[in-house]
């Protein structure tokens, strides 16, 4: 059994290039162990893996086993994945197409629960897992009409997280990320947002948020209020991301 630590800092591995399962694992095998010796020599390191859909797909048989042995030997674990972007996004410009399919789609739903049976796998006995993914969608795209094709949707998610857990004793929350310009994006929305929904009490503990300290800045919130509003209405924080950015000193050079 791996000496995990009681608190988990993850190395998000979207940072690397990879669409295809070869190519991800290729990146893991190459940056993973140099990483975990500068840092973790002697405990478990926690992986944040970013699979897309297709390297979720063509992660079958052997593979997963050979993902199992790998990260066995080299004293890593996978407490979270990241389900956000559905397919590439390194090397091009990212629009609002990164945010399809989006929680309208049987297609999130499928991608969402592959993810889910994946980690189940992976993840350390006793250790709640959790799966970020798309704050339901690019705001531009999505009317009120569409909230409850979007709840049920999401229920059909959730049914299954709830089933993994009866099953197979593996808890795993869906993280939806904030992120400016998606239809949560602020502190507010998302409380709006958690109230509305009004999802059966036997699910709403499978569902939280993934507090990205960096798209809560762009929006200029405090994060002490935001977390204390969040802890009011309830709204479980299944995963934080500390991310940074650039400062800009000369802005009209952007321009």
């Amino acid at each position: 059994m791996p000496q995990i630590p009681g608190r988990l800092i993850t190395y998000c591995t979207n940072i690397h290039h990879g669409d295809g399962w070869e190519e991800t694992f290729s990146s893991l095998r190459q940056f993973i162990p140099v990483v975990k010796a500068a840092v973790s020599p002697d405990r478990a390191f926690p992986i944040g893996l970013r699979l897309s859909h297709r390297a979720a797909q063509e992660l079958t048989g052997s593979e997963i086993e050979r993902m199992h042995s790998w990260l066995q030997e080299h004293d890593c674990f996978v407490p979270t994945l990241n389900g956000f972007p559905f397919s590439s996004f390194h090397g091009q410009r990212v629009k609002d197409q990164v945010y399809l399919p989006d929680w309208r789609s049987p297609e999130r739903v499928a991608y969402t629960n592959r993810l889910a049976d994946l980690l189940a796998g992976w993840l350390p006995e006793g250790m709640t897992g959790s799966i970020s993914t798309v704050p339901i969608g690019f705001k531009d795209r999505i009317g009120e009409d569409d909230l409850p094709l979007v709840r049920q949707q999401l229920i059909a998610s959730l049914t299954h997280l709830r089933q993994l857990r009866d099953r197979h004793g593996r808890e795993i929350v869906l993280a939806l990320e904030p992120e400016p310009g998606c239809l949560l994006e602020t502190t507010e929305e998302a409380c709006r947002f958690f109230e509305a929904l009004a999802l059966p009490a036997e699910l709403s503990d499978f569902l939280g948020l993934c507090y990205d300290c960096c798209h809560q800045a762009v929006e200029f919130e405090d994060p002490a209020d935001s977390l204390a509003r969040l802890a009011e209405a309830g709204i479980r924080i299944a995963k934080v991301q500390v991310s940074s950015a650039l400062r800009i000193f000369e802005p009209t050079r952007m321009q």
